[in-house]
């Protein structure tokens, strides 16, 4: 989970907003199990991850998206 310095490994804010937006999908977005067997998916066309403090081991990380366009066809 970390490096040698302590700090948050980058591949593990990888998986913290991966699960993030798992979560928000399921809970906000009600994109459960029927909605995946009605044949409509979701994907992610671009991901950007802005550092704004490092983290270390045992610290509460909130992390926050934006959902910049849906499209609803």
């Amino acid at each position: 989970m970390c490096d040698h310095n302590g700090h948050m490994n980058v591949n593990y804010y990888y998986k913290l907003f991966d699960s993030t937006y798992t979560s928000f999908y399921i809970d906000e977005l009600n994109f459960d199990q029927s909605y995946l067997e009605s044949g409509f998916s979701t994907f992610t066309l671009e991901d950007n991850i802005r550092y704004l403090k490092e983290f270390k081991l045992n610290e509460t990380v909130h992390p926050s998206f934006v959902l910049h366009k849906v499209n609803k066809n």
